[in-house]
Protein backbone atom coordinates (compact mmCIF):
# COMPACT_ATOMS: atom_id res chain seq x y z
CA UNK A 1 0.00 0.00 0.00
CA UNK A 2 2.65 2.53 1.03
CA UNK A 3 5.26 1.56 -1.59
CA UNK A 4 7.92 0.32 0.81
CA UNK A 5 9.54 -3.09 0.56
CA UNK A 6 8.81 -6.00 2.82
CA UNK A 7 11.22 -7.37 5.40
CA UNK A 8 11.49 -10.72 7.12
CA UNK A 9 10.47 -11.07 10.77
CA UNK A 10 10.11 -14.03 13.12
CA UNK A 11 7.02 -14.52 15.25
CA UNK A 12 6.15 -17.58 17.36
CA UNK A 13 8.78 -19.68 15.57
CA UNK A 14 7.56 -18.83 12.06
CA UNK A 15 9.07 -16.54 9.42
CA UNK A 16 6.86 -13.79 8.01
CA UNK A 17 7.28 -10.96 5.51
CA UNK A 18 5.77 -7.60 6.46
CA UNK A 19 5.88 -3.99 5.29
CA UNK A 20 9.14 -2.60 6.68
CA UNK A 21 7.56 0.74 7.67
CA UNK A 22 4.52 -0.87 9.27
CA UNK A 23 6.79 -3.23 11.21
CA UNK A 24 8.64 -0.23 12.70
CA UNK A 25 5.33 1.41 13.59
CA UNK A 26 5.91 4.27 11.13
CA UNK A 27 2.96 3.55 8.87
CA UNK A 28 -0.63 2.40 8.93
CA UNK A 29 0.04 0.42 5.75
CA UNK A 30 -2.67 -2.17 5.10
CA UNK A 31 -0.39 -4.59 3.22
CA UNK A 32 -0.85 -8.11 4.55
CA UNK A 33 1.66 -10.02 6.65
CA UNK A 34 2.70 -13.07 4.63
CA UNK A 35 3.99 -16.36 5.96
CA UNK A 36 7.28 -17.28 4.24
CA UNK A 37 6.34 -20.96 3.94
CA UNK A 38 3.22 -19.97 1.96
CA UNK A 39 5.25 -17.71 -0.35
CA UNK A 40 7.59 -20.63 -1.04
CA UNK A 41 4.62 -22.93 -1.74
CA UNK A 42 3.11 -20.35 -4.11
CA UNK A 43 6.46 -20.16 -5.94
CA UNK A 44 6.57 -23.97 -6.22
CA UNK A 45 2.98 -23.99 -7.56
CA UNK A 46 3.96 -21.37 -10.13
CA UNK A 47 7.06 -23.37 -11.16
CA UNK A 48 4.93 -26.49 -11.54
CA UNK A 49 2.55 -24.66 -13.87
CA UNK A 50 5.43 -23.17 -15.86
CA UNK A 51 7.09 -26.59 -16.11
CA UNK A 52 3.92 -28.40 -17.22
CA UNK A 53 2.63 -25.68 -19.58
CA UNK A 54 5.84 -24.10 -20.86
CA UNK A 55 4.98 -24.79 -24.50
CA UNK A 56 1.56 -23.12 -24.31
CA UNK A 57 2.82 -20.25 -22.16
CA UNK A 58 6.18 -19.45 -23.73
CA UNK A 59 6.01 -20.55 -27.38
CA UNK A 60 3.56 -17.89 -28.66
CA UNK A 61 5.52 -15.09 -26.97
CA UNK A 62 8.84 -16.48 -28.18
CA UNK A 63 7.53 -16.77 -31.77
CA UNK A 64 6.34 -13.16 -31.77
CA UNK A 65 9.60 -11.88 -30.29
CA UNK A 66 11.65 -13.98 -32.74
CA UNK A 67 9.75 -12.39 -35.62
CA UNK A 68 10.45 -8.89 -34.26
CA UNK A 69 14.09 -9.83 -33.56
CA UNK A 70 14.54 -11.22 -37.09
CA UNK A 71 13.30 -7.92 -38.56
CA UNK A 72 15.67 -5.96 -36.33
CA UNK A 73 18.54 -8.33 -37.07
CA UNK A 74 18.09 -7.94 -40.84
CA UNK A 75 18.70 -4.23 -40.38
CA UNK A 76 21.76 -4.85 -38.18
CA UNK A 77 24.60 -6.51 -40.13
CA UNK A 78 26.89 -6.70 -37.08
CA UNK A 79 24.27 -8.57 -35.06
CA UNK A 80 23.62 -10.97 -37.95
CA UNK A 81 27.37 -11.73 -38.18
CA UNK A 82 27.64 -12.28 -34.41
CA UNK A 83 24.62 -14.62 -34.37
CA UNK A 84 26.09 -16.60 -37.29
CA UNK A 85 29.47 -16.85 -35.54
CA UNK A 86 27.79 -18.01 -32.30
CA UNK A 87 25.79 -20.65 -34.19
CA UNK A 88 29.04 -21.86 -35.80
CA UNK A 89 30.78 -22.08 -32.39
CA UNK A 90 27.84 -24.00 -30.93
CA UNK A 91 28.02 -26.48 -33.81
CA UNK A 92 31.78 -26.92 -33.24
CA UNK A 93 31.13 -27.54 -29.53
CA UNK A 94 28.53 -30.24 -30.37
CA UNK A 95 30.91 -31.95 -32.82
CA UNK A 96 33.73 -31.82 -30.27
CA UNK A 97 31.44 -33.36 -27.62
CA UNK A 98 30.37 -36.16 -29.98
CA UNK A 99 34.00 -36.95 -30.91
CA UNK A 100 34.95 -37.03 -27.21
CA UNK A 101 31.98 -39.28 -26.38
CA UNK A 102 33.07 -41.74 -29.09
CA UNK A 103 36.64 -41.76 -27.75
CA UNK A 104 38.31 -39.99 -30.69
CA UNK A 105 39.58 -37.15 -28.47
CA UNK A 106 41.44 -37.59 -25.16
CA UNK A 107 40.11 -35.90 -22.00
CA UNK A 108 42.95 -33.35 -21.79
CA UNK A 109 42.61 -32.29 -25.43
CA UNK A 110 38.83 -32.14 -25.08
CA UNK A 111 39.04 -29.84 -22.04
CA UNK A 112 41.58 -27.59 -23.75
CA UNK A 113 39.52 -27.25 -26.93
CA UNK A 114 36.28 -26.89 -24.95
CA UNK A 115 37.76 -24.09 -22.86
CA UNK A 116 38.98 -22.32 -26.02
CA UNK A 117 35.49 -22.53 -27.57
CA UNK A 118 33.88 -21.32 -24.33
CA UNK A 119 36.26 -18.35 -24.25
CA UNK A 120 35.39 -17.44 -27.85
CA UNK A 121 31.67 -17.88 -27.10
CA UNK A 122 31.91 -15.54 -24.09
CA UNK A 123 33.68 -12.90 -26.17
CA UNK A 124 31.04 -13.11 -28.91
CA UNK A 125 28.19 -13.07 -26.36
CA UNK A 126 29.64 -9.91 -24.81
CA UNK A 127 29.83 -8.29 -28.25
CA UNK A 128 26.28 -9.44 -28.99
CA UNK A 129 25.01 -8.01 -25.70
CA UNK A 130 26.58 -4.69 -26.67
CA UNK A 131 25.03 -4.88 -30.17
CA UNK A 132 21.50 -5.53 -28.86
CA UNK A 133 21.74 -2.94 -26.10
CA UNK A 134 18.59 -0.87 -26.28
CA UNK A 135 16.50 -3.44 -28.15
CA UNK A 136 13.84 -4.52 -25.67
CA UNK A 137 12.56 -7.27 -28.00
CA UNK A 138 16.00 -8.89 -28.29
CA UNK A 139 16.77 -8.54 -24.56
CA UNK A 140 13.39 -10.04 -23.63
CA UNK A 141 13.84 -12.82 -26.18
CA UNK A 142 17.21 -13.75 -24.64
CA UNK A 143 15.72 -13.76 -21.13
CA UNK A 144 12.74 -15.87 -22.21
CA UNK A 145 15.10 -18.35 -23.88
CA UNK A 146 17.07 -18.53 -20.62
CA UNK A 147 13.83 -19.29 -18.77
CA UNK A 148 12.99 -21.96 -21.36
CA UNK A 149 16.47 -23.52 -20.98
CA UNK A 150 16.16 -23.46 -17.17
CA UNK A 151 12.78 -25.20 -17.33
CA UNK A 152 14.08 -27.74 -19.86
CA UNK A 153 17.05 -28.52 -17.61
CA UNK A 154 14.81 -29.40 -14.66
CA UNK A 155 14.56 -33.20 -14.31
CA UNK A 156 10.98 -32.93 -13.06
CA UNK A 157 8.51 -30.53 -11.46
CA UNK A 158 10.32 -28.91 -8.52
CA UNK A 159 8.76 -30.30 -5.34
CA UNK A 160 11.14 -28.59 -2.91
CA UNK A 161 11.95 -24.91 -2.66
CA UNK A 162 15.31 -24.07 -4.26
CA UNK A 163 16.70 -20.63 -3.34
CA UNK A 164 19.12 -20.66 -6.30
CA UNK A 165 16.29 -21.24 -8.78
CA UNK A 166 14.23 -18.60 -6.98
CA UNK A 167 17.06 -16.04 -7.24
CA UNK A 168 17.83 -17.00 -10.83
CA UNK A 169 14.28 -16.46 -12.10
CA UNK A 170 12.66 -13.88 -9.87
CA UNK A 171 12.97 -10.12 -9.96
CA UNK A 172 10.40 -9.40 -7.25
CA UNK A 173 7.10 -10.37 -5.68
CA UNK A 174 4.21 -7.95 -5.32
CA UNK A 175 1.45 -8.90 -2.87
CA UNK A 176 -2.03 -8.09 -4.19
CA UNK A 177 -3.83 -9.27 -1.07
CA UNK A 178 -3.41 -11.83 1.67
CA UNK A 179 -4.56 -14.39 -0.92
CA UNK A 180 -2.62 -13.53 -4.10
CA UNK A 181 0.86 -12.55 -5.24
CA UNK A 182 2.29 -11.34 -8.52
CA UNK A 183 5.62 -12.97 -9.34
CA UNK A 184 7.66 -10.68 -11.60
CA UNK A 185 10.20 -12.84 -13.41
CA UNK A 186 13.50 -11.49 -14.74
CA UNK A 187 12.38 -12.34 -18.29
CA UNK A 188 9.58 -9.77 -18.00
CA UNK A 189 6.66 -12.14 -17.36
CA UNK A 190 4.31 -11.18 -14.53
CA UNK A 191 2.35 -14.15 -13.24
CA UNK A 192 -0.37 -14.18 -10.60
CA UNK A 193 -0.41 -17.02 -8.08
CA UNK A 194 -2.73 -17.76 -5.15
CA UNK A 195 -1.25 -18.26 -1.71
CA UNK A 196 -2.07 -21.71 -0.28
CA UNK A 197 -4.53 -21.73 2.61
Amino acid sequence: DCGYTYRKVKSRGKDYWVCSLRNRGQSRCQSPRLEEAKIKMAFLNLMGKLYLHQTELLSPTLSLLEEIAARQERGNTKLFELNSALADLNEKAHILQRLHNKGFIEDGDFREQSDALASQRKKLNDQRAHAINGSKALETLDKLRELQETLAALPEIPWEFDIELFDQLLEKIVPISNKELIFKLKCGLELKEALPK
